[in-house]
């Protein structure tokens, strides 16, 4: 470090004002601190801690100094390690007793004076460290870690802030091989920077109206590591805001945050490594002696990580358990683990904490992710919690679980909510787990019921729906429950069944039930409405033989979906045991589902299948038909016997199929023996085709060494069936050992049937009217009546849809003798022409015409604005009405879209004029409140006498009503020209009054109710 020079400036600094010219000689001569101090007292010494950290430096000027504030020899020493520094000790002496005191100067840049530590020396202590204080504020990057240590300190990005009185500690280490000691440097400081606990959300109120608590923050640097002992004595003489302490109970060392936590009336200390992404200071001399900061181009790598520190301590109903504290995206972050304690009430907090940005004026954040709940209070406990997080659009998300548990049932609920835009969208699901009782068939054991807003509601596939949460929850009571974070661990599993989606809605209801105690089912109904409207069934029974053994016979779980969609037209049922299935011993395992599934709209309309575990070997599976496994059974009986079976049975609209296997395995050794037997059959419809294969295998080998070479002895027996037609025709084929042969018989190859006369086609395959074509009232039906003697429909005007459609595609459809649709119209999703044909025929291309004829009963034409017509389209079978070849294997393809009729709607005529709705109160009187001046010869009216003892009906047509009734209509009409008025005729009511009004008027204001009939 150059030495100051004799500006007016640095003779002004410090307390100890040098003379301007000339300087005193050196007193020093050239020695060492120590020395130099014995040379002027033999009995003189320097305090321990000066001599450690000083006394080897040479002295290079002294000069004594007489002012108001210091009279004595000040000596000045130049420190280059572990900071560049020049310090002056003052050494003074009053009735014969010496003291000393000091500063320390470090040189800043050119524009700013340099920093004045004072030097804390006590010569009745034997510690072995210097403590220095600055008085002032100073920015601690800029003017203390770059001006005392340089490049030694990396500083995280963005990590600048000013701070007031910091404290530097020097300690000298071992000594060197030269025999100079080496030096280490402590720099600590206050932020000035408090988190007040009771300011906390939720927990700060119980903690505001107890002691003060609050966490304080420092940073702290060690050019060397500085052990346990070391810090604690060295906290003995510091504040309890700079109090030190080692993470992890390990050596100070680099750049630390520190906290000090009070918490009634005690300090806390705690402190981590200020790391993350490194912004590394480099230092470079400038010619005027200051330092000047460089850059960095690293990229920042900030961990997100918490230290935390146990408190476990009470302030009045709050409990603090532990406070953590962390730095990343340039802000100290912090997190308080806490609990608030009502009588009977527990309360725990969910991602309590803040952060705090390290700039002044310094304001933290608060932030509060959840909060939970417990309750224990026999014979009832009640437990939830409700966490706040954020969705992908990074709106607030709030997921919430209650557990309530009494003796005899348990509650479980679960709900989210969230935005989606400034539109709500949430879900709410509970589980009601209790004996409800019933008949022993049907014993109810738990209820189940939710729904969902602007959300929708996804199935499992079949083989997860013993795994899916709301399934799953109903049987398990624990199921949510049971982790460390219930609420995360529900809505987790639920997330992605039950994802916010705009415009849909759905709700279900379960019932949780047994059977003779043996079979333990749950159900699950759903609706779902919106963007699709469907209604869904899942299912999950578990059977156990005999009932409540640990180690039953049989075991089955059973899992149910069925989803009918009525926007995508398709009613789906599945069902698949699960893994867990099993009978007679826990080995033999069962697998296997079925399904059933139909198409009724969309491009599959008209297509179905049923199947018990899968289909024929050489059936060729339509994509959109549903994979099911084999029904099947593996057993291990032993280390050496195997068997295994499974089974299979299909329906669809063109075949019939069915079959199954048999396997048993013997090993031991080098001896094995087997036996399979399967088969195979195959029924497709007209033209009809049949096919069966059935075989058994029998066989034994052995495998043994001789002369070193492996051999192996086989023997087996075959026999394989194949019989197809029509014609009937087939082979056998038989293998024993080393004999093998074939029975034929019937014609060997597999011709396909003849093409069906028209005659055959009709009557096999197409239905008798008037099921071959149809007339059906597709909406709007009221109800069934009669006329003269006819069943006639009563419906709706308004809804009417009449439909008539055709079994067989039609090529072109008139209406009325007028082509509405021709071939040229009939295009696929691809903007083809679709083709039809007659496959049973053997006929390549079909024209069919489909003539419809619309009338009025009385003869007349149908007004064609009033109503309109549109083609119905729907799937019908290739093999009915494909046009090309049959595919080599059997298969159940559908033609999508075929058009097969015309449906009819009825359109109301629109009205000429709209008619605002009125407020009632508008037309309603009130009193004026003045007075009206009468003409004087008015008279009160006179009342009407009576005709009869019926005078409502002696007055409806009594002498010229009608005319005067005419005559009102007529200028009402002459008033309003575009509003034709209905024709009145009282003819009706005058005969039948005395039936229609059965008694006197009651009248009222407009709006107010109607007086009490006395």
């Amino acid at each position: 470090m150059p030495q100051p020079e004799r500006t007016a400036a640095f003779v002004r600094a410090g307390r100890y004002l040098l003379p301007l010219e000339p300087f005193p000689a050196d007193k020093g001569g050239g020695k060492n601190l120590a020395d130099a101090i014995k040379s002027l007292d033999k009995d003189l010494t320097l305090p321990p801690g000066v001599a450690d950290v000083l006394g080897h430096l040479t002295v290079r000027r002294g000069f004594m100094v007489l002012s108001r504030q210091f009279k004595g020899l000040v000596l000045e020493v130049e420190l280059d390690d572990p900071v560049q520094a020049v310090i002056r000790l003052a050494i003074g002496k009053a009735n014969k007793t010496w003291s000393f005191e000091g500063e320390v100067f470090l040189a800043r840049r050119a524009e700013k004076p340099p920093l004045i530590f004072t030097l804390s020396i006590h010569t009745e202590s034997q510690s072995k460290w210097l403590v220095m204080a600055l008085d002032g504020e100073v920015n601690l990057v800029d003017d203390l870690f770059i001006p005392m240590f340089g490049d030694k300190v990396s500083v995280p990005k963005g990590f600048s802030v000013a701070v007031k009185n910091p404290v530097l500690v020097m300690v000298k280490t071992k000594q060197t091989k030269n025999g100079n000691p080496n030096t280490k440097a402590l720099v600590s400081v206050n932020l000035g920077m408090d988190v007040d606990f009771a300011e906390l959300p939720f927990v700060g109120e119980a903690i505001k109206s107890q002691e003060a608590a609050k966490m304080t923050l420092g940073v702290q640097y060690a050019s060397g590591p500085f052990l346990r002992d070391e810090i604690a004595a060295i906290n003995s003489v510091l504040s309890k805001e700079l109090q030190l302490t080692a993470p992890e109970g390990e050596p100070f060392s680099g750049l630390l945050l520190s906290a000090a936590i009070q918490v009634t009336g005690e300090s806390y200390p705690m402190s981590f490594p200020l790391g993350g992404g490194e912004n590394k200071a480099k230092a470079t001399s400038h010619p005027n002696g200051t330092l000047e900061l460089g850059g960095s181009d690293q990229k920042e790598k900030q961990t997100k990580t918490i230290k935390w520190f146990k408190l476990n301590r009470s302030i009045g109903p709050a409990y603090l358990e532990r406070v953590g504290a962390g730095y990343w995206d340039d802000e100290v972050q912090f997190r308080v683990s806490a609990n608030v304690q009502v009588s009977t009430l527990t309360f725990s907090v969910e991602g309590l904490g803040g952060s705090l940005p390290l700039k002044l004026p310094s304001q933290p954040s608060f932030n509060l992710d959840g909060l939970g709940l417990s309750l224990a209070a026999d014979p009832v406990s009640i437990s939830g919690a409700l966490l706040r997080s954020s969705t992908a659009s990074g709106a607030d998300q709030y997921d919430g679980m209650a557990l309530i548990k009494a003796a005899d049932f348990t509650i479980t609920g679960l709900g989210s909510y969230t935005t989606i835009g400034k539109d709500p969208s949430f879900f709410i699901f509970a589980v009601l787990h209790k004996d409800l009782g019933g008949p022993a068939f049907f014993h109810v054991t738990g209820l189940a019921a939710g729904f969902g807003f602007n959300r929708a509601l996804k199935l499992p596939p079949i083989d997860e729906v013993q795994n899916f949460p709301l399934v799953r929850g109903a049987f398990d009571e624990t199921y949510f429950a049971g982790s460390k974070n219930p609420v995360q661990t529900a809505l987790t599993k639920l997330r992605d069944y039950i994802p916010s989606s705009p415009g849909g809605y759905w709700f279900a209801l379960g019932v949780r039930f047994s059977s003779f105690e043996m079979i333990e089912s749950f159900v699950l109904l759903a609706f779902s409405f919106g963007k699709e409207v469907a209604i869904s069934v899942l299912g999950l029974s578990r059977l156990s033989i005999p009932k409540g053994a640990k180690k039953p016979v049989a075991y089955a779980e059973l899992q149910l979906k069925a989803e009918l969609n009525l926007t995508t037209g398709t009613l789906k049922v599945e069902g698949r045991l699960s893994e867990n299935s099993f009978i007679l011993d826990g080995k033999c395992r069962l697998a296997g589902g079925f399904a059933f599934y139909t198409w009724f709209s969309g491009s599959h309309d008209g297509d179905f299948v049923v199947t018990i575990g899968g289909y024929h070997p050489r059936f060729l599976k339509p994509d959109h038909y549903p994979v099911v496994p084999r029904v099947a059974i593996d057993w291990p009986i032993s280390a050496e016997l195997r068997a295994t079976g499974e089974l299979y049975f299909a329906l669809t609209p063109s075949c019939l199929m069915a079959g199954g296997k048999l396997a048993a395995v013997f090993k031991s050794g080098g001896l094995k023996a087997w036996f399979d037997a399967y088969a195979d059959f195959l029924l497709q419809w007209q033209p009809f085709y049949y096919e069966a294969d059935v075989g058994v295998n029998l066989g034994v080998s052995y495998t043994f060494k001789i002369f070193g070479c492996r051999t192996t002895l086989k023997v087996e027996l075959s026999a394989d069936l194949s019989l197809w037609g029509p014609p009937f025709a087939g082979r056998a084929h038989i293998t024993w050992f080393i004999i093998s042969f074939t029975v034929k018989f019937g014609h060997q190859e597999r011709k396909k049937p003849d093409p069906l006369t028209w005659a055959q086609f009709e009557e096999t395959l197409l239905p008798t009217n008037p099921s071959l074509i149809t007339l059906r009232v597709s909406a709007g039906l009221i109800s069934q009546g009669t006329v003269d003697g006819a069943d006639w429909p009563v419906v709706n005007a308004h809804q009417l849809v009449l439909t008539t459609s055709s079994v067989a595609p039609a090529t072109t459809i008139k209406l009325n003798g007028t082509d509405k649709y021709t071939p040229e119209n009939d295009l696929d999703a691809n903007g083809i022409q679709r083709k039809y044909g007659v496959q049973p025929m053997d006929v390549r291309e079909l024209t069919s015409n489909y003539d419809v004829v619309l009338s009025r009963l009385d003869g007349g034409a149908y007004t064609k604005e009033n109503v309109f017509s549109k083609v119905v389209r729907q799937g019908v079978p290739t093999a009915m009405w494909g046009p090309d070849k049959p595919k080599e294997g059997p298969s159940s393809d559908v033609i999508a879209g075929a058009q097969t009729g015309l449906s009819f709607t009825i359109k109301g005529a629109d009205p000429t004029h709209e008619l605002l709705p009125v407020d009632l109160k508008k037309l309603a009187y009130e009193d004026l409140g003045k007075d009206i001046n009468w003409r004087p010869d008015l008279k009160a009216p006179e009342p009407i006498e009576a005709h009869g003892s019926h005078t409502l009906m002696n007055t409806i047509e009594i002498g010229g009503s009608e005319a005067r009734r005419q005559a009102i209509l007529d200028a009402l009409q002459a008033a309003t020209p575009a509003v034709r008025l209905n024709t009145i005729d009282l003819r009706l009511l005058s005969k039948t009054a005395d039936r229609v009004y059965q008694a006197s008027p009651r009248m009222a204001c407009l709006g107010q109710p109607l007086e009490k009939k006395r």
